[in-house]
C-alpha cells in the first residue's frame, strides 16, 4: 500500500515559495498605501484650498479656524464654513488643518505627525514660490513612492 500525504521535504518548499512571495508582495502593498495617502492628501488639499477661494470671493475674508470641532460640537461645522466636510473624521491616517488669517491661509496635510504637505492661497505648494507649483514639490523622501 502507498502511503498518502505529503512529504516533510514537499511542505518546506510550499512554505519556502509562499514565504518568498509574501516577501515581494508586502513592500508593494506599503507602497501602494502610501501612495494613496499622498494622493489623498493631495486631492483633499486641492479642495480645500479651493473652497476657501470661493469663501474669499463671496465674503471678502478666508476662513481659518478648521481644525476640530468647537467643544465637541459637530465635527463638520467649521469646516462647512469652507464648503467641506471634515476630513479628519475618516480613517485615513493624514491630519489636516488651515492656519491663517482674513486675507491669508495655509493647509496642511500631516501624516505620522512627520511627513507633510501644504498650500497656501496663492496655490503655492509647500512654499515652492516658483510659477510652476504644483503639489510634486511637496514630496520628500518619506512620501515619494517608486
Amino acid at each position: 500500500m502507498g502511503a498518502k500525504g505529503y512529504t516533510l521535504t514537499e511542505v518546506l518548499i510550499t512554505v519556502l515559495i509562499l514565504a518568498v512571495l509574501a516577501s515581494l508582495a508586502v513592500p508593494n502593498f506599503t507602497k501602494s498605501m502610501e501612495l494613496g495617502y499622498r494622493r489623498e492628501a493631495t486631492d483633499m488639499l486641492s479642495t480645500v484650498y479651493t473652497g476657501e477661494r470661493t469663501r474669499f470671493f463671496e465674503s471678502g475674508s478666508y476662513y481659518f479656524g478648521a481644525a476640530a470641532p468647537l467643544d465637541g460640537g459637530d465635527p463638520n461645522s467649521e469646516w462647512r464654513q469652507i464648503f467641506t466636510d471634515n476630513p479628519n473624521t475618516g480613517s485615513t491616517p493624514v491630519a489636516f488643518t488651515v492656519t491663517g488669517t482674513a486675507t491669508t491661509f495655509t493647509v496642511t496635510a500631516t501624516r505620522d505627525g512627520s511627513h507633510s504637505m501644504t498650500v497656501n492661497e496663492q496655490r503655492q505648494w509647500c512654499g515652492d514660490t516658483s510659477a510652476s507649483s504644483s503639489p510634486d514639490s511637496c514630496f520628500d523622501a518619506e512620501w515619494v513612492v517608486n
